[in-house]
């Protein structure tokens, strides 16, 4: 079974640090704690669907705003109460933490990110990841798509429908084959593919 990926592949700090700062350097500036998150989630997602294993890592669970990975909500969670607490920006190796309302803190790059730690094909599936996020120009853009119109909004739905903790990666790919259009033939492929 292919959910086996979430007890195999925990997540992987450093890699974490290192794809957010690509990202946040990206993005020219910030990026909000949901942003990070959303953007973990979908890089992930991508490479397990084209190479069978996750750039990060880590399970995916069906939390109330989506999926997410509880092990890097709670880093960056970690980093934003430091900020708050202090009353000003916490610096880690990695970002400069800003306090904000709520998970509106800002966190920036507080160095270049080493991209020799990422394979191309991790590389491209973070540049799709970062291009799938940027075309969410709004909130309710952002919650319809990990909510309901995407593959992985579909996957998330049927984990709260079910009352499940984590989502599923053979929803996520079975959604993903209904989405594109997939030949069972092809769908048992990727689900080959998963590397253990």
């Amino acid at each position: 079974m292919t959910d086996v990926l979430n007890q195999i592949t925990p997540f992987n700090k450093h890699r974490f640090n290192e794809c957010m700062a690509f990202f946040t350097k990206r993005a020219g500036g910030s990026l909000t704690q949901i942003d990070l998150v959303k953007l973990h989630v979908l890089t992930d997602v991508f490479h397990v669907l084209g190479h069978g294993i996750p750039v990060i890592g880590g399970a995916l669970s069906a939390w109330e705003h989506g999926p997410v990975v509880p092990s890097a909500y709670n880093l960056i969670d970690s980093w934003a109460h430091r900020a708050r607490d202090e009353s000003s920006t916490y610096k880690t190796e990695y970002f400069h933490v800003t306090p904000g309302p709520g998970t509106l803190n800002e966190y920036t790059a507080a160095k270049d990110p080493d991209l020799d730690n990422f394979g191309e094909s991790e590389m491209e599936s973070m540049v799709k990841a970062w291009f799938t996020y940027s075309k969410l120009t709004s909130k309710s853009k952002r919650d319809d798509y990990f909510h309901k119109d995407s593959f992985i909004g579909k996957a998330w739905q049927s984990a709260k429908d079910e009352q499940r903790q984590e989502v599923s990666w053979d929803d996520i790919i079975d959604e993903y084959a209904a989405e594109q259009g997939l030949k069972p033939e092809r769908v048992a492929q990727i689900k080959r593919s998963i590397r253990f």
